[in-house]
């Protein structure tokens, strides 16, 4: 089995909302697959809209390199008023996924699948060279974070020993 073969996605439950990626392991040229809802019930307030970005971070410290860039378009995730999000099924239904969602009862659900993402650099840590990738949703006040690994290749047997040791072990979004 390949990274992308065993890895599962991303997900959090946290207070009314509920959020995953599909897959932590992207394939370059391919797109990433997110989506967030929020449950009718929960003291919580509803988002007007949800703010999507990818992140590219770039580490070179011998050379002062510490840079956050946003990878541009912006992405676009849909908004419905759907009980449930068909990408949080997609995670749930993954036998590597760690941390099942309940995925029902959402007031609305923000979602995209296969968003693009404009960058031909995959992700590398290696000694003194580190590049990194990362989700955040916004919505309101609150800000969540899931990092996920852009490769070149997803094949049966493929393990690359290049990935950052943040993304290999992350297991769930952070709220930051």
């Amino acid at each position: 089995m390949g990274y992308g073969d065993t890895q599962g996605g991303l997900g959090l439950a946290d207070g009314n909302n509920e959020m995953a990626i599909a897959k932590k392991y992207v394939k370059k040229g391919s797109g990433l697959d997110y989506g967030f809802g929020q449950e009718k019930t929960g003291a919580y307030p509803k988002y007007d809209q949800l703010n999507a970005v990818v992140l590219q971070k770039v580490r070179c410290p011998d050379a002062g390199i510490n840079d956050e860039r946003q990878l541009t378009p912006n992405l676009k995730p849909s908004r419905s008023s759907k009980s449930s999000s068909s990408v949080i099924n997609n995670y749930n239904e993954d036998p590597a996924s760690s941390a099942k969602l309940s995925n029902r009862d959402f007031s609305q659900v923000f979602e995209q699948e296969n968003a693009a993402i404009k960058s031909n650099m995959p992700s590398i840590s290696i000694p003194g060279f580190e590049c990194d990738y990362v989700l955040r949703l916004t919505g309101d006040n609150d800000s969540y974070e899931a990092p996920f690994a852009l490769v070149d290749d997803l094949k049966q047997g493929y393990n690359p020993q290049h990935i950052s040791s943040g993304t290999v072990g992350a297991t769930s979004f952070r709220k930051v």
